[in-house]
């Protein structure tokens, strides 16, 4: 079920914490998959990280929702400001980079697409959409979420061309 809190901006980062860690213990999978989103997020998310307990790193894979076609190294790279914060590793928090689903931003647009899909379809159940432990969605100023611009073309749908397709179906 999902939840929807509001809270004073001194008491997220508890709250944060209270929402991860719970989402973690209750984790019954071999891997605990996360979606993350950028901007301002990665360093509080880091930071609440850092101060979690009684956790097997090992077990995250982190995915991202909305990362932009760069290299790493550019400051709108999603995955480069994690980067950032998690090296060199800290005994905080004991991830590495081979945890990050990544795009490859050496091939084109559409190839990256398809290239990330083939990545989820290989982590996930292919008879099923991806199932996400948590999944962080930021809002831009503008009002985008995981890269969905309001008013983009894209994001017009009409009855005609929607249909029940699931995970599998659709990329497969």
């Amino acid at each position: 079920m999902a939840t929807i809190k509001i809270v004073e901006s001194e008491q997220l980062d508890r709250e944060l914490l209270h929402i991860i860690q719970d989402a973690y213990n209750n984790c019954k999978d071999e891997t605990f998959y996360v979606g993350v989103s950028g901007g301002s997020f990665p360093p509080m998310l880091v930071r609440v990280l850092k101060q979690m307990s009684n956790v097997n790193w090992k077990k995250w894979l982190f995915f991202f929702c909305d990362e932009r076609c760069v290299p790493s190294s550019s400051p709108d790279s999603t995955f480069g400001a994690f980067k950032k914060l998690v090296e060199p590793v800290d005994p905080k928090l004991p991830i590495s980079l081979n945890q990050f689903v990544t795009i490859d931003p050496a091939l084109k647009s559409g190839k990256v697409a398809e290239d990330y899909l083939s990545k989820m379809r290989a982590r996930f159940e292919k008879s099923s959409l991806p199932k996400f432990h948590i999944l962080f969605l930021g809002l831009g100023p503008d009002g985008h979420t995981a890269s969905l611009f309001p008013g983009h073309r894209l994001l017009k749908v009409s009855t005609s061309n929607s249909s029940k397709s699931t995970f599998s179906n659709e990329l497969g």
